[in-house]
């Protein structure tokens, strides 16, 4: 067999990597809370957005699992990712900038994660235009 076959038979939206990516979101979210506390920043208008992560990751990892080649669980699961991709990035930065002045280190990293809802709103509209199949629709 040679290389270009073994990436033809490399299945990239395998179950296994939903799952990976749903652990992924998880343990992001488990780190937001110490950093919020050391921010002083959890209020209650965040229980929101952090429900809606965990119920995009959630539903997105049990559709990808099931059905891998339909994209609707994909989808569903890059709104959680890229979600707690931009909250994770916002609390690093509001503490390294604000609280430490820059001298914490991936603050560079943490910089270009944080506009990361910007993909969840281009997704969540992708998402809409293929429910429920994953295709478009028909013309008619």
């Amino acid at each position: 067999m040679t290389a270009i076959e073994a990436i033809r038979r490399t299945r990239f939206a395998s179950p296994l990597t939903a799952l990976v990516l749903g652990g992924l979101v998880l343990a992001l979210l488990a780190v937001t809370f110490p950093v919020a506390v050391a921010n002083h920043l959890f209020v209650l208008h965040d229980v929101p957005n952090l429900v809606f992560i965990v119920t995009t990751t959630v539903v997105g990892v049990v559709v990808a699992r099931h059905v891998p080649d339909n994209p609707m669980g994909w989808l569903i699961l890059g709104i959680g990712v890229s979600q707690i991709l931009s909250v994770v990035g916002t609390m690093w930065l509001q503490l390294d900038y604000h609280l430490h002045h820059g001298r914490l280190p991936l603050g560079w990293l943490a910089l270009l994660l944080q506009p990361g809802w910007a993909p969840a709103i281009m997704l969540f509209g992708l998402a809409i235009l293929l429910f429920p199949d994953g295709r478009l629709p028909s013309r008619r």
